[in-house]
């Protein structure tokens, strides 16, 4: 490559050019003055033409241009290179910018052959003369048009100055009436999302004088609660086409709440796309306090009268009705429709019906309100009696409107008052007819007694007139004992319902009794105790009994001290129970060391025996039998007792059980003599099945209850082929087995000791064997 480059530069492989003209100076100058004037001129006219080009930026066929300039820019420097080669003959750098500018030459004029359609399309001078003068025209009628838009915008302004003028005092009357009705005005750019506020706008959405408002921090500020709805308005709003109204609630940065109303007109550009929304905000929040407390009020008012206990009505002046509730109509029997104007009269009782119109005509004229006791006749005949209540409806000149009443349903109290009346007459004759109990009314405030019952005479011993007399012989009948205790609970408790005491009296003649006696407040109509009714019982035979009965449970408490039994009473829905104190010992517990219930004893029991315990406890509790179950108990030193429990439930009227009773005894002794009775026959088997004489052992009822070895090696029977000695005889002794049975009968009958005898017997095999028998009896007889 360097040599290639030392070639292309090198002027010494070759003569210069102006060997070739000999070195002659009028022709070496006058090729030389040629080429550099050729030079010369082809580098000024591309220079000229991209100053042309630059200057009118409207020519067209900007490329041709660039391309003209680069042809002859190259042509030039071919020339320069003529010059240069005079002297330096580097012909291979002149053939390469020859081949160069032939290049461009060739692009050039292929350029510009696709050009000339183009420009032959160009306007001839003629039509840009005449396009030229048409332009002239254009403008002087533009001129002229000018002049006469500059008049008319002249006017236009004088109007719009005019108009601007009327519309700044409309725009000041406007800001007046919105800063009076307290309005602020927003402007919503939907392009930017910015949204401008007034300063009453502000206050109202609790903005700072120069924070930012977007759309979306402002909807932030409306109430969670409202957010969706007021979006799906926004949303509607924008799909019909309409104007934009909302009520919602705002909250402020401190917390409170306000609630506005908001109005708002969309404006869209040509294409139908959103631009901006400009509106209205007011504050309304003490509007709708004021609604809700009134919707509040109303609905309180509505519930009130179809929830109220009394029936309510509204009538004018002569008496026609216009409103019932629901419960109006329940006490009267008819419907609203039927109660409209006068119809409600319709409904009174025939013997009530012209006194309670007479009654409202006196009460309207005299203008004072109407208080009337009055009855109803329901369809059904029956009959309800009612409190009815009227007072006028005024409005604010004095003037009645209407008539506002309630009735109260009273049928219950007028027939209560009867049956009081009715009552007190049977009280009266029962309690002179009782000679079991004394009842009593007294005035404990006064000390003074109101009425006592004749059995007074007969419990007491004294009579009523000297109890009338001296309320406190009352007190001076009560044993000394008791005398300081009673006088102190009936003057203290009486009057607060606490009044139940039992107390001894001595009569006259010296015997003492025992009585009950309690005492009930009476209330006066502000809820005040002003009397105690009583009733005092002779209960001496009941306690004596009961005292009998102590004695007899202090009886049986003994009994059971002294045999280690253990009571127990459960209660399976609570689990509650209550023990004595041997239950606690036969558990392993000291007495009231835990609480008496039925987990403290499963937790002693024995988790081996546990199962089968509860499972006998509930079967007698489902099937009403009495439970009994022997189990272990762990004691907490780790000693295992045995315990026999037995008990009997109590059930209610649906064969629920209430409770269960029941005893539990220590049978860990029994248990360990039974073991050691169990062992001891085990070892007996063992010496019997081991002997090395046959034996055979059978039960009572003839069952065969052991075949030892040697019995089995010599009869070759074994124990399931003859269950019974009756089978054991039919084998061995076949026809005869009567006459054996007989022989062995006797032997039975000889006093239980040990008899011999020698038989003849027939083993499995067919042989005949020769025994001397050896009997024992244990029992009885043996059943064949």
């Amino acid at each position: 490559m360097l040599e290639f480059l030392q070639n292309f530069f090198s002027s010494r492989q070759f003569i210069p050019h102006g060997h070739c003209y000999l070195w002659k100076p009028e022709l070496v100058g006058l090729h030389l003055l040629g080429d550099a004037l050729i030079a010369i001129a082809y580098y000024s006219i591309p220079i000229m033409l991209v100053y042309f080009v630059g200057q009118r930026r409207d020519v067209p066929f900007k490329g041709i241009f660039w391309l003209f300039s680069a042809f002859i820019t190259a042509c030039g420097t071919t020339h320069l290179m003529e010059v240069w080669t005079l002297w330096h003959p580097t012909y291979w750098l002149s053939g390469t910018i020859k081949a160069m500018t032939a290049i461009v030459s060739l692009y050039t004029a292929s350029e510009l052959f696709g050009l000339i359609p183009s420009m032959l399309a160009l306007p001839s001078t003629e039509v840009l003369a005449k396009e030229i003068q048409e332009r002239q025209r254009i403008e002087t009628e533009i001129r002229q048009l000018n002049a006469e838009l500059e008049q008319r915008v002249s006017d236009r302004t004088a109007q719009l100055e005019a108009s601007n003028l009327e519309t700044q005092k409309y725009a000041a009357k406007l800001v007046l009436a919105l800063d009076i009705a307290k309005l602020g005005t927003w402007d919503w750019d939907a392009t930017t999302n910015r949204v401008e506020l007034t300063p009453e706008c502000r206050r109202i959405l609790d903005y700072g004088e120069r924070e930012e408002v977007t759309y979306q921090n402002l909807k932030e500020r409306v109430h969670p609660d409202d957010v969706e709805q007021t979006e799906t308005l926004i949303v509607n709003a924008l799909k019909e086409r309409q104007d934009y109204e909302a009520q919602y609630r705002i909250v402020w940065s401190d917390g409170s709440v306000r609630w506005v109303n908001c109005l708002g007109r969309y404006y869209y550009n040509g294409s139908g796309c959103l631009e901006r929304a400009i509106g209205v905000l007011a504050d309304i929040t003490d509007r709708k306090c004021a609604e809700i407390s009134l919707q509040e009020s109303e609905r309180r008012y509505a519930t009130l009268a179809q929830l109220s206990p009394v029936g309510i009505f509204r009538c004018d002046r002569d008496g026609n009705c216009t409103y019932v509730n629901d419960r109006w109509c329940e006490i009267t029997g008819i419907s609203s429709q039927e109660a409209m104007g006068m119809g409600w009269s319709s409904a009174l009782y025939c013997q009530d019906r012209d006194r309670v119109i007479e009654e409202w005509k006196q009460s309207v004229e005299n203008n004072v309100p109407f208080y009337s006791e009055y009855r109803f006749q329901r369809r059904n005949e029956t009959i309800s009696w009612v409190l009815g209540q009227v007072l006028p409806e005024i409005e604010q000149n004095e003037r009645v409107v209407s008539y506002v009443g309630t009735i109260t349903d009273i049928t219950e109290r007028k027939l209560a008052e009867d049956a009081l009346r009715e009552s007190e007459e049977k009280f009266r004759q029962l309690a002179e007819n009782i000679t079991e109990a004394v009842f009593w009314i007294s005035d404990l405030k006064k000390s003074r007694l109101i009425y006592v019952s004749p059995a007074y005479e007969a419990i007491w011993g004294r009579s009523c007139e000297s109890l009338y007399a001296n309320w406190f012989e009352w007190l001076e009948a009560i044993h000394p004992q008791d005398r300081n205790r009673i006088q102190t609970a009936i003057f203290e408790r009486a009057l607060l319902g606490d009044y139940n005491e039992e107390y001894c009296i001595v009569r006259p003649d010296g015997q003492v009794r025992w009585i009950r006696d309690r005492g009930f407040p009476i209330k006066d109509e502000s809820g005040e105790p002003y009397r105690v009714v009583g009733i005092a019982e002779d209960i001496t035979e009941r306690k004596s009994a009961e005292i009998s009965l102590q004695e007899s449970e202090e009886q049986r408490r003994l009994a059971l001290d002294l045999t280690h039994i253990g009571s127990w009473d459960w209660n399976p829905k609570t689990q509650q129970a209550i023990w004595n104190d041997n239950h606690f010992w036969l558990l392993g517990l000291a007495p009231g060391e835990v609480e008496a219930s039925g987990q403290a004893w499963r937790d002693r029991v024995h988790p081996e025996d546990i199962k089968s315990v509860m499972r006998s406890l509930f079967k007698a509790l489902k099937n009403h039998t009495d439970y009994e179950a022997e189990y272990r108990v762990i004691y907490p030193n780790g000693d295992i007792r045995w315990l026999m429990d037995k008990g009997r439930g109590v059930y209610d009227e649906k064969g629920e059980p209430l409770r269960m009773l029941g005893v539990i005894i220590d049978i860990t002794d029994r248990k360990k003599a039974e073991a050691a009775l169990r062992d001891s026959e085990d070892r007996f088997r063992r010496s019997l099945y081991d002997a090395p004489m046959p034996v055979i052992l059978h039960a009572e009822d003839g069952e065969i209850i052991l075949i030892n070895r040697i019995w089995t090696e010599i009869t070759g029977y074994e124990k399931q082929e003859i269950p019974t000695i009756a089978d054991w005889t039919e084998k061995a002794y076949g026809e005869r087995q009567e006459i054996v049975k007989s022989m062995i009968d006797r032997l039975y009958d000889l006093d239980r000791s040990v008899r011999e005898g020698e038989f003849t017997i027939r083993t499995s095999t067919g042989a005949t064997r020769t025994w001397d028998f050896f009997f024992c009896t244990f029992g009885q007889t043996a059943r064949w």
